[in-house]
């Protein structure tokens, strides 16, 4: 949720949908919380960031 929002600027309704999820709140929530608590593995998320912007999947 937090990738797809942040980084590939998906709506919070898109991410809904894609997630199959029947509340807004809960994604808006996951996205908050990620933020929250990125300081703690932060390398982690940015690799996974370098690593789904080099590859080849398309929504």
């Amino acid at each position: 949720m937090y990738v797809a929002r942040r980084h590939g600027r998906a709506s919070l309704r898109e991410i809904t949908v894609w997630l199959g999820v029947r509340d807004l709140s809960t994604v808006s929530h996951g996205v908050r919380r990620v933020k929250e608590t990125a300081r703690g593995f932060r390398r982690q998320l940015a690799q996974v960031v370098r690593r789904l912007a080099h590859s080849h999947i398309q929504a």
